[in-house]
């Protein structure tokens, strides 16, 4: 039976391998160690959007920023296709907003302060 797997394995591709998941106690300490520039603040937004709405790669290098919408309880994110959508009808997830008692948070407040610096001053991060 072994060699029969092995074979039907080599035939139709490799192992797939299992790496550890991200544990939101890891999160914070990541996060805090990426540099202050935008393309940092915005692969924040994507970790911290990821891990919060359990969103697979493929949909977030899938995301526009026309495909969110803000609210005060959290944000609505639509996902136009995903590998459990066979027919590619989308459908729209919501993300709640996290407790402000959260490191997570404050990490969010923090970005959002620099996001509306950068966006007064024109440098194109808001366009």
């Amino acid at each position: 039976m072994r060699r029969l797997l092995r074979r039907y394995s080599r035939a139709r591709g490799t192992a797939v391998r299992m790496t550890e998941p991200l544990l939101i106690e890891q999160l914070p300490a990541i996060l805090m160690a990426m540099p202050d520039d935008q393309l940092a603040q915005r692969d924040r937004a994507l970790l911290l959007l990821g891990y919060a709405g359990a969103f697979r790669r493929s949909e977030l290098v899938a995301l526009d920023v026309e495909q969110l919408r803000f609210s005060k309880a959290g944000c609505y994110v639509w996902i136009g296709s995903a590998k459990n959508d066979p027919w590619k009808k989308g459908r729209e997830l919501f993300v709640p907003r996290l407790p402000p008692t959260s490191t997570l948070s404050e990490l969010c407040a923090r970005d959002r302060g620099r996001s509306a610096a950068a966006v007064s001053q024109d440098d194109g991060f808001g366009t």
